[in-house]
């Protein structure tokens, strides 16, 4: 996912303002934090005083984009990731010999009906303005090709923006386990977990960020609207703490690599985007401190 760039990108950045510091009109700290993906570890640090001692008063941060060529970033206002959940769904049903399933309850058969339930949450229950996602990654059931499943286990994970939609999507969960399972006598367990919130880009300083990027990638480079990015990311408690903005930085290049998406072991990026990205990093603090 790029961790190697942002923190490469940082330390040019870090290297930079220090040899600026004497024209610096204010502070700046450099976030290298723990547990993004777990994730927790912007949360923790804010909790140990990342923002105080000198109080911060705006951030900001850079991650890579598989969407965009090199020398384009996407600097937008408003929501900029989604709410990542997920969910694990445990169905009970009781497991029998292959060749007399009336004799047991088929927990694969419920788990089945669940997942064809659960694929018209998006197409039928939820707004089609509205970005959500309701994906099922993982089904288990089963030990043996002679009996009939007693569990079933089904995780998964929902995106979306709004807290409505969240709710909305957790009560369509828990109803479906709960209907297919008295249907047919089984049980369920149900666990669903809210990791973090969306990352929220402060209009101010998006568009200062904006102005300072324009200087090093020309404002043909800024791309100001564009898809939201479905992930999630868990720099939304500092942009929930303080005014920030969260830009995506383009690092592709078809010429040198075939295009792959974030989280596939074959993504490679541009890596003129580094000293670029560092320079668009100290033009922006630059200009919020001085400005």
């Amino acid at each position: 996912c790029g961790h190697d760039a942002h923190t490469t990108w940082l330390l040019g950045t870090a290297m930079i303002l220090s040899r600026l510091k004497e024209d610096l009109c204010g502070n700046v700290k450099f976030m290298f934090q723990p547990a993004e993906e777990a994730p927790g570890g912007a949360d923790e640090m804010i909790h140990e005083g990342l923002l105080e001692n000198p109080k911060v008063d705006m951030a900001m941060a850079a991650h890579v984009s598989a969407d965009m060529p090199v020398g384009k970033l996407i600097i937008q206002d408003g929501p900029v990731t989604a709410n990542p959940d997920f969910f694990k769904l445990t169905l009970h049903g009781k497991g029998t010999h292959g060749a007399y399933p009336q004799n047991g309850i088929d927990a694969l058969n419920m788990g089945v009906q669940v997942y064809n339930q659960l694929s018209s949450f998006v197409s039928r229950l939820s707004d089609a303005c509205d970005e959500v996602v309701l994906s099922v990654c993982k089904m288990e059931a089963g030990t043996s090709r002679g009996a009939v499943a007693g569990e079933c286990v089904l995780e998964g994970t929902v995106r979306s923006f709004r807290p409505e939609i969240r709710q909305q999507a957790k009560e369509f969960l828990e109803n479906s386990c709960k209907a297919i399972t008295q249907l047919y006598g089984g049980s369920y367990d149900f666990y669903y977990e809210a990791l973090s919130f969306p990352v929220m880009n402060d209009p101010a300083v998006t568009q200062k960020v904006r102005e300072a990027a324009a200087k090093i990638v020309g404002e043909d480079g800024v791309v100001s609207q564009f898809k939201k990015f479905m992930g999630g990311e868990d720099y939304c408690f500092v942009a929930r703490a303080v005014p920030s903005t969260f830009l995506y930085v383009g690092a592709m290049n078809d010429d040198l690599f075939p295009p792959m998406p974030l989280h596939n072991s074959h993504f490679q990026m541009d890596e003129r985007v580094l000293a670029q990205t560092a320079a668009v990093l100290s033009q922006s603090a630059f200009q919020l401190l001085n400005d």
